[in-house]
């Protein structure tokens, strides 16, 4: 996303985009492993399929095929990109189309959808079944991004469907990755921790916080304790899972009714505001771009609303750390 690709506004009949697409640097595969040239009629074929699976609100101006003026309104890829990546010579175009069979996913929707719940709804104690069962959230977030890019529209749409959900469970996500790193961000060094590689478990996480004597107080010291717990999880990275969120957020918002879905949301603006308090400017500037998306759309009052929020949740989480790291102190002072 560049710095001035932030709005939304599209040309009539086609549905607007925060973001502009940047045709992908061909990557060429090393020698051993590229597939031969196929013959001109099928490359074109096959690289067309691509541009419309990738891209299917736009229309490219190739002529190869007369059928691919007939897509016009079926891709998503603006008059400019189109033209230009028609232009690629032979060998680029052939690049493009094996780099993108060789990394496309192929998960349905649902299967991201269930994974993502079962993260969120496995908050309270995780057994070893069910990690040895799912991958590294970060992982299922960065197919789920690539997903929610390059497949077909059908794809995404499914994905937000009524029956899966995806847009609620993804800011569930969100927000549950972000109070995990809210700790982190003020959090005072500790001699002990400092420096220490990220090595907790998913498991690890909730056995530390079941055992807590904490664990049986009020929400607020449960909330605070599983926060401190998550600062050490690899299964929730702050530095990478919001990103991968907000990332997955903003292809979303490359459709009409993706980005209607973020505006009406009651909490998606919050949690991508609150993307401000990650310490990685690449997440910084990626969350003011889709803020900037949204205010040229006429979202000024829900932008307004978002930073509302945002300064109560960061006075909320700072009155609570310094109480309890006051008590904590205290606490142990007397025991000493």
């Amino acid at each position: 996303m560049g710095n001035t690709s932030g709005s939304p506004e599209a040309p009539a009949g086609k549905e607007p985009r925060t973001v502009s697409f940047s045709a992908p640097e061909a990557q060429s595969p090393s020698g051993a492993d590229r597939l031969p040239l196929p013959p001109d009629r099928e490359l074109e074929e096959r690289f067309n399929t691509l541009l419309v699976s990738t891209h299917p609100h736009t229309h490219t101006h190739t002529h190869t095929h007369t059928h691919t003026h007939n897509q016009k309104n079926t891709m998503n890829l603006p008059d400019d990109k189109a033209r230009m990546l028609s232009q690629y010579d032979k060998d680029k175009k052939w690049d493009l189309v094996c780099d993108q069979e060789r990394f496309k996913v192929k998960s349905p929707p649902a299967a991201y959808c269930e994974k993502l719940r079962s993260f969120v709804d496995h908050g309270g104690g995780i057994s070893r079944k069910f990690k040895k069962q799912v991958q590294d959230p970060t992982q299922v977030l960065r197919e789920l991004e690539i997903s929610l890019r390059t497949n077909q529209i059908g794809w995404a749409q499914e994905f937000l469907n009524q029956e899966n959900q995806g847009l609620r469970v993804l800011v569930e996500y969100l927000s549950f990755a972000q109070s995990a790193g809210m700790y982190d961000m003020d959090s005072p060094d500790d001699s002990t921790e400092k420096g220490k590689p990220t090595e907790k478990s998913l498991e690890d996480l909730h056995r530390t916080v079941s055992n807590t004597p904490s664990h049986a107080g009020s929400k607020g010291s449960k909330v605070f304790t599983g926060r401190k717990a998550l600062r050490t999880s690899r299964g929730v990275s702050q530095k990478h899972d919001v990103h991968l969120c907000i990332m997955c957020l903003r292809a979303i918002m490359n459709y009409q009714s993706g980005f209607n879905q973020v505006m009406s949301h009651p909490s998606c603006v919050n949690e991508i505001t609150l993307g401000l308090n990650n310490r990685n400017p690449r997440t910084k500037a990626l969350v003011l771009e889709l803020l900037a998306a949204v205010c040229l759309t006429g979202g000024h009052d829900i932008i307004l609303a978002a930073f509302d929020n945002f300064k109560e949740v960061r006075h909320t989480h700072t009155h609570t750390h310094t109480y309890t790291h006051t008590h904590t102190y205290t606490h142990t002072s007397s025991i000493t």
